[in-house]
């Protein structure tokens, strides 16, 4: 007898497309709805005090257990249609709305069942369990052994202060946390491991405190605001004895979770303080003097080294190819652990589609999403990492952090950029000068950009990590992309008006920026869209002409070929078009007469070039 499935309701159809649209878009249930409660107070619906009652009511709506109300479905309309419109999601909002009338209209037709006259059962909290998870620990951990010897030496001889391992998304915070717990562990300590999330935190560290032996009533005190949690914890850790201890807080990624009352984080009266027989160990992706305060230490994590990396593949899949060349995976990965072993994972798998690092590095050149076939130790997609890092400083405030991150990975990654090239971008993104530096400091303090190390004549410079600016120009959709891109443009073109490139002494930044100009080339070469590509085409060739005048006559040829190219698109009489292939002109020349000149000379030479572009030797006999 063949089973028949009911047909989905109109409210379970609604439910799961709203859901299916989150998914797509890549945003999570909490940041949808901190966008809803927004766009809900714009319209004059919902206090400010009211919305973080709305995570709830988003699970809800996606579950099918509740539908939006009238006079908040249009609200939702113009959320859903922004989201999908910003991350190039396909969206009828007729079929929504048509979809929400009739589950409104089957909700209207179901009589209302009587209420029971049984109570509901009694809500059953199960306990999380505080063991930290070294089944997570991988069997050797590479490149991270000076940190981790480091903090074990305070398990030994604790110096009386938090210490905070922090550092971007996927580099491996957690691993060394881990490897602090095991050593922990394995030498006779308590250790606590406590996941940094708001909605567990309270119940988990007074868990610990009842471990400890604090009472059940000053417990209920505790829960119900009549004690400080944190007071009471401490007064029983401080207590303790033994051995001593290790308590982990793992993930505390938004600092108010570690607050308690007016305890913060940096005023060392909330959950984390020093003290004790014991280490308190903090994992963040936040590393902000100013967050933390004075009486935290902070260890701040980089990338691995090219041989680190390599090992970490080599440990996954020693089948995959040279150490060599999973160097080179390592590199195109920017030597990230996360994104390592997610690699490493692929390929340890007899069924692995790209069965080598070669082709592995080969196939993310051309699609970087790969990654996302093997899930995160979390459950996360690997695209979404450092957005989620972008959603906590939205919703510090930050509005405009996600917008500045994707133009600053428009410039070439790894290489500086003087801030105050950045500031020419301040009208494009809608920001003065001093929020547009605000920006900075908050991406800068979420690990999401550094600060060149080595000193610039031009002020302080940041760097972009690779794979962040390769992902974060993933999630630019079509829209946003060109307006940034637009803005990319604007910035090279102002910053060649603003500095004269006939001025020897701008001439090394318009040298800089022609790295940068390579970059943005590069990528609009293959694009479509004429009217931004050749925008572009100015700022293109105007560092290609610095170059050759200051006799970097390849590194021009880099990049005024590509500039002539997108400029072929234009009319063939304009100045522009003209100029470019002069250009590029007068830069063949220069190249046939260095290769004639040096098939010619008998000597080791060095090739000069005076400012008119004319080639000359400088020979001298090798010893």
């Amino acid at each position: 007898m063949s089973s028949i499935s009911a047909k989905p309701s109109p409210r379970q159809v609604f439910a799961s497309q709203l859901a299916n649209i989150l998914t797509r878009a890549h945003i999570s249930q909490v940041a949808f709805a901190r966008r809803m409660a927004r766009q809900l107070e714009k319209d004059g619906h919902i206090p400010d005090q009211r919305r973080k009652n709305l995570a709830p009511r988003v699970h809800d709506w996606t579950a099918g257990v509740s539908l939006p109300a009238r006079r908040w479905f249009p609200s939702l309309t113009s959320v859903v249609t922004e989201l999908c419109k910003e991350r190039g999601v396909s969206f009828s909002p007729g079929a929504f709305v048509s979809l929400w009338h009739m589950a409104l209209a089957e909700r209207s037709s179901v009589p209302v069942p009587k209420a029971r006259a049984t109570p509901p059962p009694p809500v059953v909290r199960q306990a999380a369990s505080l063991a930290p998870p070294l089944g997570r620990l991988p069997a050797r951990v590479h490149g991270q052994d000076q940190i981790i010897e480091d903090l074990c030496d305070l398990l030994v001889r604790p110096d009386g202060r938090p210490h905070v391992v922090t550092g971007m998304g996927g580099c491996g915070k957690s691993t060394v946390a881990l490897s602090v717990a095991a050593r922990a562990v394995h030498s006779g300590r308590t250790v606590w491991w406590v996941a940094a999330d708001a909605s567990t935190l309270l119940e988990s560290m007074l868990q610990i405190a009842f471990e400890l032996g604090a009472p059940a009533a000053h417990l209920d005190d505790a829960r119900a605001g009549r004690r400080s949690p944190a007071d009471l914890l401490w007064s029983h850790l401080d207590r303790s004895g033994g051995a001593g201890w290790l308590l982990v807080l793992d993930g505390a990624d938004s600092l108010e979770a570690l607050a308690t009352g007016r305890g913060k984080a940096a005023d060392g009266a909330g959950w984390v303080r020093g003290g004790g027989a014991g280490l308190v160990l903090v994992t963040s992706r936040m590393r902000g003097r100013t967050a933390w305060g004075h009486l935290v230490a902070r260890h701040v994590m980089s990338p691995l080294s090219p041989e680190a990396g390599a090992a970490v593949l080599l440990d996954l899949a020693p089948g995959a190819g040279s150490s060599a060349s999973a160097q080179g995976l390592s590199a195109r990965l920017g030597h990230l652990p996360l994104t390592l072993v997610l690699a490493g994972r692929h390929l340890s798998s007899p069924f692995a589609v790209h069965g080598s690092f070669a082709a592995y590095t080969t196939a993310l050149e051309r699609d970087v999403s790969i990654l996302d076939e093997q899930p995160t130790p979390a459950g996360l997609s690997i695209l979404r990492t450092w957005e989620i890092s972008l959603d906590e400083l939205e919703r510090q405030g930050h509005r405009a952090s996600r917008l500045l991150l994707h133009l600053l990975a428009h410039f070439a990654p790894g290489t500086p950029l003087p801030v105050i090239v950045i500031e020419l971008a301040a009208d494009g993104l809608g920001l003065d000068a001093n929020r547009l530096r605000r920006t900075l400091q908050a991406l800068h303090d979420m690990n999401l950009i550094e600060v060149h190390a080595d000193p610039s004549p031009y002020g302080v410079c940041v760097t972009t990590h690779p794979l962040i600016a390769e992902v974060s120009r993933t999630q630019v959709q079509v829209a946003a992309s060109r307006r940034v891109t637009a803005t990319f443009v604007d910035v090279l073109t102002l910053a060649l008006r603003h500095w004269d490139p006939h001025d020897g002494q701008h001439r090394p930044l318009l040298e800089l920026l022609g790295a940068h100009a390579r970059a943005l080339l590069r990528r609009l070469a293959p694009s479509r869209d004429d009217d931004v590509a050749n925008g572009a085409v100015t700022p293109g060739l105007e560092p290609g002409r610095v170059l050759s005048a200051a006799g970097r006559i390849h590194e021009a040829a880099e990049l005024v070929p590509v500039a002539a190219g997108l400029a072929s698109r234009l009319d063939a009489r304009s100045t522009v078009a003209s100029n470019a292939r002069q250009e590029a002109a007068h830069l063949h020349r220069l190249l046939a007469q260095i290769r004639i000149l040096s098939e010619q000379s008998e000597y080791s030479d060095q090739t000069h070039f005076s400012p008119s572009g004319q080639v000359y030797l400088h020979a001298h006999r090798p010893p």
